[in-house]
């Protein structure tokens, strides 16, 4: 087991940096005009590196689950049946199928598969045989005995033989798993023996057990090429790149799909032009919705919207410095959605609740002005209003004095109080007519109700344009 997953770790990180190489060479053998290419082949290359760690990880110290290893083979190089072939031997379904038969028929396996791994093929051989014919029906030998056939003497027949022994006796446990694997590996020795109409036709058969995977797709596409069908391999490239967008770039270096090339290449530049057309023309519309958060930041000083705006600037400057149809097509459908469903909300509840502080403030102010008026008028009331009745009385009992009759003084009394009556309505008229200049509004609150249209606008329009990609 150890000796099997260093030996693992060594071809996973082998033909993960092949491929990436490959992808580089491609990139700088490309002319300076397709520069969208060139970020295509970088742009691949970076994700196989970066998937390199990633299923280092995965891989651990062994004894993989069936999952574990769907995980692992989804990130691999795509059609690279050996490392396949390996990952299998390391999960726990298989271990168990080895002891399926009995301690005996186990060991003897175990010392025939040692042999093969180490190079010793002849003797692994005559081994796998000899567990074969205690047990017939040995899911494990079989696999082993046709790969070995296959690596150590190019012997497709051979090797066909036993994988197709191994697909008629599939294990109960894990059934479809096991039965994909045999498929995988016939169709493998179907392509190897140059047969590649039998192995379009295996493949089939595993998108009939729903184990269509990615991989699949995408050898389907290399064996239709091969075959010279070409509008069936786009097809199932088109298929294949729904998943795994990079696959594009790396059909067009795998030899594999030498015959096809010139259509992959037109393919690309195809989409390249319709996805890049589509991303620029979001973005363009996410960043209006970016720069009006700019214009409110400083007053709100929000950290998510400074994040918000910080990820439209960064996926900017990666769709316009590094555009090629993989990164459009991840901006179209992963960031950008991502962006649309959150962005602009927050940026609303952002504007109202600019205008909620803003009305809280104005109202405060309003409130403390009507105090002060408030305070101005019972200053008014309390000085000047007795004042002048007073002086109204005073004038009163001066004429009351001068032997008026009591009568006409009073009437005078009342005159003069009423007379009084035209400063403070005058006063009071002032005092309204100041509350009135002074009160406020909420601070642009216009401009903020149109922002918030503009920005429902633009939420809808990319809203739209996701729905329609």
């Amino acid at each position: 087991m150890e000796l099997l997953l260093e030996n693992l770790r060594t071809q996973i990180t082998q033909a993960m940096e092949n491929t990436a190489r490959s992808l580089m060479m491609a990139a700088s053998a490309s002319r300076r005009e397709t520069w969208r290419l060139v970020n295509e082949y970088r742009n691949a290359a970076a994700r196989w590196r970066a998937d390199r760690e990633t299923v280092l990880q995965l891989l651990g110290e062994g004894s993989l689950s069936i999952d574990r290893l769907q995980e692992i083979l989804s990130l691999l190089p795509p059609g690279d049946v050996s490392l396949r072939y390996h990952l299998e031997r390391l999960t726990a379904s298989y271990d168990e199928l080895c002891l399926a038969s009995g301690e005996a028929v186990a060991d003897l396996f175990s010392q025939g598969e040692a042999a093969c791994d180490r190079g010793d093929h002849d003797i692994g051989i005559n081994v796998l045989h000899a567990v074969i014919e205690r047990d017939p029906r040995f899911f494990p030998a079989r696999i082993v005995l046709g790969w070995t056939y296959l690596v150590s003497r190019k012997d497709t027949e051979n090797a066909l033989k036993h994988f197709e022994r191994a697909y008629a006796n599939i294990p109960l446990r894990d059934s479809t798993h096991f039965q994909g694997l045999a498929l995988v590996l016939i169709a493998h020795t179907q392509e190897a023996a140059g047969n590649y109409s039998s192995a379009i036709t295996t493949l089939k058969r595993l998108k009939n057990l729903s184990l269509d995977s990615t991989d699949i797709y995408y050898r389907l596409s290399r064996d239709c090429f091969t075959a010279d069908q070409f509008a069936q391999a786009v097809t199932y490239l088109e298929t294949a790149l729904e998943d795994r967008s990079d696959y594009l770039a790396c059909a067009i270096v795998d030899q594999g799909f030498l015959a096809g090339r010139k259509t992959l290449t037109g393919l690309l530049d195809e989409k390249t032009e319709l996805w890049g057309e589509r991303a620029t023309e979001a973005m363009h519309r996410l960043k209006l919705v970016s720069d009006m958060a700019r214009l409110y930041q400083p007053e709100v000083a929000d950290p998510e919207l400074e994040v918000y705006i910080d990820r439209v600037a960064k996926l900017e400057e990666r769709v316009s410095k590094q555009g090629c149809y993989s990164v459009y097509r991840h901006a179209l459908l992963s960031e950008i959605p991502d962006l649309v469903h959150s962005f602009p909300d927050h940026l609303a509840r952002t504007l109202n609740g600019i205008i909620a502080q803003r009305k809280k403030e104005a109202d405060a102010y309003n409130r403390e002005l009507e105090k002060e008026i408030t305070r101005r008028r019972f200053v008014v009331l309390r000085i000047a209003v007795p004042a002048w009745l007073l002086f109204s009385l005073l004038i009163g009992g001066v004429l009351a004095g001068s032997d008026n009759a009591w009568m006409g003084s009073t009437m005078v009394t009342i005159a003069v109080m009423l007379l009084g009556l035209i400063p403070f309505s005058l006063f009071n008229r002032r005092l309204e007519h100041t509350l009135a200049l002074e009160r406020r509004g909420v601070e642009n609150r216009e401009t903020l109700q149109q922002d918030l249209t503009e920005l429902e606008a633009l939420r809808g329009d990319l809203m739209s344009r996701l729905i329609q990609r």
